[in-house]
């Protein structure tokens, strides 16, 4: 069924325009309304502004105008608002469509629960359900933690949908490469700042008795932290292990991510953590923590390792577990990429299609299509030939740890 479709955001971002214009181009007349078209924050991370295809782009700077629109919305529409908390612009239009009794959807990232402060935004989100539940037609929870956490909120549990970040599909443009000979590479992409928890990573990479011909670490990303970050790689006796490769286009990311044998998210907290899903589209298995939203990803894809956000000893333990297993072999690359095109924006716009249809029809929702996929299997995942030849040197890279 064709449907008219309004996906209101703060700012034009590269990781819900890709789910934009694959709903455009099955047929669905797709409206995208943001208040900003770019961000300067995101422009040094490498952020390039996004196509949205045959998506029309609808640029609302002020509330008014946002208000305005929302009041020639009619009956039918779908809409889709990013988050409730921190959204004062976005409310002007949710509100618009409350008082002319109209419902809509709300996505919703993993809420931040750390600390004093999570009994504020627990109350916080519980008088938002109760407020706006008449006019909710579902919560797409985003995290491997978030679904429960919004019935705790007081959300009925029929009208809450596990979801994701939807992406461009890699497969097209780029093949999934096999790592280059020379040292096993873990790679991080972010910004460089204390919650993305690069000393988490470094100081994990610091237990490991590994030399530069072992291992690497490429960093990609700048931030205020970055030169405090290089003083302590010096402190640690890591700085000869690591790679800082700076800021680089959005682009040239995946390219990257496709000749690293293991992608890395050490961050003490992530309302998703999309780069955990590029690495995965690409072939390359990843660790996420627990703080991350695309822990989700990790833990469906069966491989890689989800550790509790901070510890830097589960970190280390999971990392000499992903090496110990050798790199990975090209079939299981491509395997992991076969099943991670589940995060494709193909994917996601046939799976919120489904949701749409369910909710008028009534019916029962489809199921998540990263549940749907069958992950790849782990008989094809090691790298033979570079393990054989580390046994027979008899390396053993890392503190206490021998290879089987």
């Amino acid at each position: 069924m064709r449907r008219e479709i309004w996906i209101w955001q703060n700012v034009l971002s590269p990781h819900m325009a890709p789910l934009a214009a694959a709903l455009a181009e099955r047929g669905h007349r797709v409206r995208y309304i943001a208040q900003q078209l770019s961000l300067a924050e995101r422009s040094e991370l490498g952020w390039t502004p996004p196509s949205l295809g045959r998506a029309e782009l609808v640029h609302c700077p002020t509330p008014r105008s946002l208000e305005r629109l929302a009041y020639t919305a009619h009956a039918g529409i779908e809409h889709l608002f990013q988050g409730f908390r921190g959204n004062g612009y976005l409310a002007q239009a949710y509100k618009a469509l409350g008082r002319r009794n109209l419902s809509f959807w709300v996505f919703l990232e993993t809420v931040d629960d750390r600390g004093w402060k999570c009994l504020a935004r627990r109350a916080y989100y519980r008088r938002m359900f109760a407020r706006w539940n008449p006019h909710l037609q579902g919560v797409l929870a985003t995290g491997f933690s978030m679904p429960r956490w919004v019935i705790d909120r007081g959300m009925p549990e029929a009208r809450i949908f596990p979801f994701t970040y939807f992406l461009p599909d890699q497969r097209r443009s780029l093949p999934v490469a096999r790592g280059s000979p020379g040292p096993y590479r873990i790679m991080f992409v972010g910004k460089l700042i204390e919650r993305k928890a690069l000393d988490v990573l470094l100081t994990a990479l610091s237990r490991l008795k590994a030399n530069s011909d072992d291992i690497q670490l490429l960093v990609v990303g700048m931030g205020p932290e970055e030169r405090a970050l290089k003083g302590m790689a010096e402190r640690l006796g890591v700085s000869g292990l690591v790679s800082w490769l700076g800021s680089r286009k959005i682009d040239e990311i995946p390219a990257l991510m496709a000749n690293a044998d293991l992608f890395v998210l050490p961050s003490r907290f992530d309302g998703w953590g999309a780069v955990v899903t590029e690495a995965l589209m690409v072939g390359t298995p990843a660790i996420a923590t627990a703080g991350c939203g695309s822990a989700e990803a990790v833990q469906a894809s069966g491989c890689g390792e989800v550790v509790p956000a901070g510890d830097v000893t589960a970190l280390q333990s999971a990392i000499e577990s992903e090496f110990a297993r050798g790199r990975v072999s090209a079939e299981f690359r491509s395997q992991l990429a076969g099943w991670a095109h589940a995060f494709s924006a193909d994917r996601g716009a046939d799976y919120l299609s489904g949701l749409f249809d369910a909710a008028a029809a009534g019916a029962s929702p489809p199921a998540p299509p990263w549940k749907a996929a069958r992950p790849p299997e782990r008989s094809v995942f090691q790298d033979t030939a570079r393990k054989a030849s580390q046994i027979k040197q008899g390396n053993s890279i890392f503190r206490g740890a021998s290879l089987p």
